[in-house]
């Protein structure tokens, strides 16, 4: 004979069988991407939840193991896309581009001298 009695979100299953008796706890799955306490995944990195743990992915512009992430300088590592006549200046988690003196532009486009 077999009694399930189900307690909130454990579930105690009481199996008898010949006499012998089993206990077996279930725990459904524990989001610790919900509370920055139940994870140790840096500011700047995504949680993702996974059946009884979760990962951790450092966002666009960062890069590391998602518990430790630190700025990628697009700048410097020439992944920015500035304008040959731009100044890139590098930001957490990004770039921006301006126009050097005597141009004008978004920094992405840069055209004509100005006088």
């Amino acid at each position: 004979m077999n009694y399930i009695i189900l307690f909130c979100f454990f579930l105690i299953i009481i199996v008898s069988h010949k006499h012998e008796y089993k206990m077996c706890y279930y725990q459904s799955d524990l989001d610790e991407c919900q509370s920055n306490d139940l994870n140790n995944c840096h500011e700047m990195a995504t949680c993702t939840n996974t059946e009884g743990s979760f990962e951790c992915n450092c966002n666009a512009g960062w890069e590391g193991s998602g518990v430790q992430c630190i700025d990628v300088d697009e700048c410097d590592s020439g992944d920015a896309e500035c304008h040959a006549n731009a100044d890139c200046t590098n930001t957490d988690g990004g770039y921006t581009c301006d126009c050097q003196d005597g141009y004008i532009g978004d920094g992405m486009t840069c055209s004509g001298k100005c006088y």
